[in-house]
């Protein structure tokens, strides 16, 4: 209002004058901003720091009216950022079941859009080359410690529990030299400077890291756990329109030619 008003006034001061046709058409350019900027708003995706070279190579790679934004973390930072109002989102995606359902729990999702977009494998991965593609080494125990993420509560570390009684391994013989990690990125970390010889990590965040390609690493069988999903969820949002671009995006996610380019990064 005080745009149109503040415009009105210019208006009237230049009635007579030669330049009365440059009020209308500062109006009709301040109006024709403000719509182009409604159109071009992004939808915001929020994930988990595992999927941030994957979905950025969504973005990169877009086609058509594709638009969005990423901002990345852990899953508990994004949570208390987006339950704190510090953080607005459209859409979350993230490795773990659970916070999915304390949005929706906490009226900030709908419950009908929690949907997963993919998965990834659970990887035993060395920065040197003790590690065959069968993952003998488990059986042949000439190892001394094995960086594991916190089972109870990272689904990678509770899919490392499965996994070994797939193997018929003897579990307490195994379980004694893990060390326990507080999530996949440390894990990560015990691995690159040496404090475990390897580490059970999700396979998206060693298929495109330069230092995971010098070393080697197996994949477990899915069949050996539970799926590593992604889960996603969109966020409430006063504006139907905004709230449908998200939906369209997370179609698109789950679509052939997002597929093929998370496939390169690991997520299937």
């Amino acid at each position: 209002m005080k745009v149109w008003y503040f415009v009105q006034i210019i208006m009237l001061k230049v009635r007579y004058s030669k330049f009365f046709i440059l009020p209308v058409f500062l109006s009709s350019l301040l109006w024709g901003t403000t719509t182009v900027n409604a159109a071009e708003e992004k939808v915001k995706v929020c994930a988990v720091a595992q999927l941030y070279d994957a979905l950025k190579a969504v973005q990169d790679r877009k086609s058509g009216d594709v638009s969005f934004d990423i901002e990345a973390g852990s899953a508990t930072d994004l949570y208390s950022r987006i339950a704190n109002r510090e953080l607005s989102c459209d859409m979350y995606i993230g490795h773990d079941l659970r916070f999915p359902q304390k949005y929706i729990l906490g009226g900030m999702a709908d419950r009908g859009t929690l949907q997963p977009i993919g998965s990834t494998k659970l990887a035993l991965w060395s920065v040197t080359r003790i590690v065959d593609s069968m993952c003998r080494i488990l059986k042949n125990g000439t190892y001394s410690r094995i960086g594991v993420s916190d089972p109870r509560i990272q689904p990678s570390g509770y899919a490392v529990l499965q996994s070994l009684k797939n193997y018929e391994l003897d579990e307490k013989a195994v379980t004694a030299k893990f060390m326990y990690a507080a999530n996949d990125f440390q894990t990560m970390s015990f691995v690159m400077n040496g404090t475990v010889m390897m580490g059970f990590v999700p396979y998206v965040m060693i298929r495109q890291n330069k230092v995971a390609k010098k070393g080697s690493y197996c994949l477990i069988p899915n069949s050996f756990h539970e799926p590593l999903y992604f889960y996603s969820v969109v966020f409430h949002n006063t504006d139907p329109a905004k709230k449908q671009k998200a939906l369209d995006l997370r179609n698109y996610f789950v679509s052939r030619e997002v597929k093929k380019i998370f496939s390169e990064y690991g997520v299937d």
